[in-house]
């Protein structure tokens, strides 16, 4: 009988170390997939953060727009304003550069305002990005386009 024991024993040693190697290999593997599936949840997608902020400088009050009105204002659209509403303390945030033109009904440019730009903007643009606006001058509405070009892509 001490013999079968002793084989008893031999095998729940050996039992109990493949045990223990296949949930050590199994936690680790879990412990892997969830990171690399949260990782994967907290990027923010391409191309959101310039979204954003088109629409900040469309649509914010705090920006270019007329409050009465909610219309891009002409007289609003300085380097004041965009620096009251887009702040470049931090050397991480993109830079921009903004012109504003009104457009003719042949498309034509006929008045442009000389392009504004962030205090942390070099003059290398990686983007460009237009957007048809009205724009609101002298109380009249004009169409125009908004151009936006974007730098400091990868940070």
């Amino acid at each position: 009988m001490s013999i079968n024991k002793r084989a008893e024993v031999g095998s729940k040693i050996i039992f109990y170390m493949v045990f223990a190697f296949i949930a050590t290999v199994t936690a680790g593997l879990l412990v892997y997939i969830i990171t690399s599936e949260i990782a994967g949840i907290s990027k923010i997608p391409p191309g959101l953060e310039e979204y954003l902020l088109v629409k900040r400088f469309t649509y914010s009050k705090d920006c270019f727009v007329d409050e009465s009105t909610g219309i891009i204002s002409w007289d609003k659209f300085t380097d004041i304003t965009l620096r009251d509403c887009y702040n470049t303390d931090s050397n991480s945030v993109k830079a921009f550069r903004l012109s504003l033109s009104i457009i003719d009904s042949n498309g034509k440019i006929t008045e442009e305002i000389d392009s504004i730009t962030t205090e942390n903007y070099d003059g290398f643009f990686t983007k460009k990005i237009e957007k048809d606006i009205e724009i609101l001058k002298d109380s009249k509405t004009y169409a125009g386009k908004l151009t936006i070009y974007v730098e400091n892509e990868n940070k």
